[in-house]
């Protein structure tokens, strides 16, 4: 959109302008000198109608612009960029995509119709957006939800805020720009932005350790954590082919020294955490020589990103061999937890769209195998499957949100209190179950 890059390059070369002074080049541009500030404020959609017909979207940037919303002038540039032809990533379909279902690559919120309860119970919501990608560029469309179709659809509007991004799948027309969720239906909520995978398996039944982490700047580092990593450091030299692991821990060590300080005493017994930690190893070998076709054809430390549901990860080791892949966990803690088998679940997830562009390419199928395997006594477990796409993509889109609005001054959300369940908060960190604890109502 030429126009658009037009009004960036324009914003960019004028001298050290404010957002508001922005904001009234953008509206000078937009309506060519004709509406003043004064009239553009108090009748917002007078942009949008005859004779200027300015987009909606762009109607509600320099509405932002000019009453100061946004924070630095870059702000204002990356949302009127949001306009530019892109061609984002989307998901390998699983099988041919259907004449009756739609996807929209990229689109920029412009309303949201919060849940209302109708006739027979049942929830709907709806979402009107600008599409910025893909056949529907620049048509304004929108998405009905109703709960009885799409459950958790329907409830994600309420996390979503104005000019947020999302891609959507599989939606069913209605007619010009209407268009409905089905059963099928998923939202990604600002695609483009990263996700840890550990925080979203530990984030499938509650959100508060990761909204306690954003908020207190808290994470989890302790002697337990830090022995975990150091187990992790001399799997991946074992995999590499080394066999002395007393002298690959005299040099590995030296990179934890610093955050070891930082979580001991001087109680800490650093000759019982030495051999803790190479006992560890020892299952880890016996493992190995058990499987001795692991130190062959494979990948470590696999770092995958998906630009398309916005979730990223670390697999420990990944094995190829022919027609087979097999994907290995390593886990050090005392017990294999549900939510170790949710995030062996998502980082097969993340290699689901490799695994069918080989499929594709070769001509054959390829057999994924999951496993997560125990430090403590060697042994593994298959992958135990807990959850399931769409959950893990709400709770990943939930976690965006949350994120968001831990950032603003006027949070779009509350962030949400679970009541404290002892099944469910059993496997948290003690910290965060003891004040779960003592302020719930349960």
């Amino acid at each position: 959109m030429a126009f658009v890059h037009a009004l960036i390059d324009k914003l960019l070369e004028s001298p050290a302008v404010s957002v508001t002074e922005a904001g009234e080049q953008l509206l000078a541009a937009l309506s060519a000198g004709q509406l003043g500030r004064d009239a553009f404020l108090n009748d917002p959609l007078a942009l949008v109608g005859p004779p200027y017909f300015a987009s909606r979207y762009l109607a509600q940037v320099t509405l932002r612009t000019v009453k100061g919303e946004y924070e630095t002038l870059e702000e204002v540039v990356a949302s009127l960029s949001a306009l530019i032809e892109r061609n984002p990533p989307i998901l390998e379909p699983k099988r041919q995509a259907t004449a009756d279902r739609v996807v929209l690559p990229e689109a920029k919120v412009l309303d949201l119709r919060y849940p209302v309860k109708v006739d027979g119970g049942v929830w709907e919501s709806s979402i009107d957006a600008l599409v910025t990608s893909g056949p529907f560029r620049d048509s304004e469309v929108r998405i009905r939800i109703r709960s009885d179709q799409n459950r958790t659809a329907c409830f994600l509007v309420p996390h979503l805020w104005i000019h947020s991004a999302i891609a959507a799948y599989n939606l069913a027309p209605l007619g010009e720009g209407d268009f409905a969720a089905c059963a099928e239906t998923f939202f990604v909520l600002e695609p483009m932005r990263q996700v840890n995978a550990t925080s979203i398996a530990r984030s499938l039944h509650c959100t508060r350790p990761q909204l306690d982490q954003l908020r207190r700047g808290k994470g989890d580092v302790t002697i337990h954590t830090l022995k975990g990593q150091l187990v992790h450091s001399l799997f991946d030299r074992m995999l590499e082919g080394a066999s002395n692991m007393e002298s690959a821990y005299r040099e590995v060590l030296p990179g934890f020294l610093v955050a070891l300080a930082s979580v001991t005493d001087e109680f800490f017994d650093e000759e019982a955490f030495r051999a803790d930690v190479l006992r560890h190893t020892g299952s880890l070998e016996e493992f190995i020589e058990r499987n001795p076709h692991l130190l062959e054809h494979s990948q470590l430390e696999l770092k995958r990103y998906s630009a398309t549901i916005g979730i990223q990860g670390r697999i420990d080791a990944v094995f190829r061999a022919g027609n087979r892949i097999d994907i290995l966990e390593l886990k050090t803690g005392a017990r294999i937890r549900p939510e170790d088998h949710a995030q062996l679940f998502i980082y097969r997830l993340l290699l689901s769209d490799l695994v069918r562009r080989w499929q594709r390419n070769d001509g054959q199928d390829v057999e994924v195998t999951s496993r997560l395997l125990s430090s403590v006594d060697g042994s593994f477990a298959p992958l135990r499957v807990t959850t399931d796409f769409y959950q893990v993509l709400d709770a990943r889109n939930k976690l965006i949100a949350m994120q968001y609005a831990v950032g603003r001054n006027a949070p779009h959300i509350a962030p949400r209190h679970e009541g404290f369940n002892e099944q469910i908060c059993g496997s948290c960190p003690s910290w965060t179950r003891n004040r779960c604890k003592e302020m719930s109502d349960v």
